[in-house]
């Protein structure tokens, strides 16, 4: 619904130094994530950042995420991020790489529990996999602001 919403618009929104801020705080998080740590726990952390309470203030101010009488949450949005750069190939498993090393049909794409909703393949991701620099390179490395 976010990716509609974004397509809808007349020009592509700027990306903004905040912008920045806040995802080079997402990966800071991820590359100090405990091996154990699963990606509903860097959820979990980063709606402690300090980037997210003003996000989640300012959201309620523009009215942004709001279509169809559906909101999404900042949360939401931190979520639809960590599961994007599943797909990249940039959080992912040696078992479960993703779409960047290999095909992945995601409608019959395995879970990693039953009542699991994270997307493939970062629905398996865990901190000790860290994050895949060769993929995140190809994807964000004309951004010399990384």
């Amino acid at each position: 619904m976010y990716m509609r919403r974004i397509n809808r618009l007349e020009h592509s929104p700027s990306v903004t130094e905040h912008d920045f801020n806040i995802f080079r705080e997402i990966i800071a998080c991820l590359k100090s994530a405990e091996s154990e740590a699963k990606i509903g726990d860097i959820q979990k952390q980063l709606k402690k950042a300090s980037f997210f309470k003003p996000l989640v203030n300012q959201m309620k101010v523009d009215g942004i995420g709001i279509e169809a009488g559906v909101t999404l949450s900042a949360s939401e949005k931190i979520r639809f991020i960590l599961d994007t750069l599943g797909v990249c190939g940039v959080l992912h498993t040696k078992k479960h790489k993703g779409s960047f090393y290999e095909y992945t049909n995601l409608a019959v794409a395995p879970r990693s529990s039953r009542s699991s909703d994270w997307a493939y393949p970062v629905d398996f991701w865990r901190g000790s996999d860290g994050i895949d620099w060769e993929a995140f390179g190809y994807w964000f490395g004309d951004y010399e602001k990384f």
